[in-house]
């Protein structure tokens, strides 16, 4: 969302989410009233937003699953090394993993483990445990990290907040480290 090359693109992605949102809140809502202040909502935001832009410009959601590929190809291109470890299919793996699990599915605790062979007391006879896979929980939260910390630091230059952004960051991990220190052993 924050990668475009002007502030008006940026602006523009910003709106389509917004425009997206009220349509998908409008669809939870109940009643008849509630629905049509939803509508309403929308409705004044795209008169509101134009001529700069049109109802067409800023109806152009591309879904969450495009977004979080195109976030991991975009921080994977800015240097990072954990976003360039994934391809898209393998962001949209460890994506749909992380939201499945998010949403109590069972199907990612099979997916993301690993199936352990071991013989047992009688040679010959073989059994399994699983385990999760670390490797693959490592993955999923370096992504997250990395695209959260992009998208962080491009809200913040944009916002203005680039000259003071490093003192911001020394005293936000002074509070955490006051919080959780680190370990010493390691």
């Amino acid at each position: 969302m924050l990668d475009a090359h002007t502030a008006q693109e940026c602006t523009r992605r910003h709106l389509c989410l917004v425009v997206h949102d009220f349509e998908e809140q409008r669809k939870a809502a109940t009643g008849n009233e509630r629905k049509q202040l939803l509508a309403e909502r929308r409705k004044t935001l795209i008169e509101r937003v134009g001529p700069t832009f049109t109802e067409d410009d800023v109806n152009r959601f591309p879904g969450y699953m495009e977004l979080v590929k195109q976030a991991g190809a975009v921080v994977a291109a800015k240097g990072s090394r954990e976003a360039a470890a994934h391809d898209a299919d393998s962001v949209e793996r460890l994506w749909r993993a992380s939201a499945g699990s998010a949403h109590g599915k069972r199907w990612p605790s099979h997916e993301l483990q690993i199936v352990i062979p071991r013989e047992e007391f009688l040679p010959g006879q073989f059994h399994t445990s699983q385990m999760p896979d670390p490797s693959a929980i490592t993955s999923i939260t370096e992504l997250a990290g990395s695209l959260t910390s992009y998208a962080v630091l491009r809200f913040a230059d944009y916002s203005g907040y680039e000259p003071g952004l490093a003192s911001m960051m020394k005293g936000a991990r002074d509070r955490l480290s006051a919080k959780i220190p680190r370990r010493r052993d390691i």
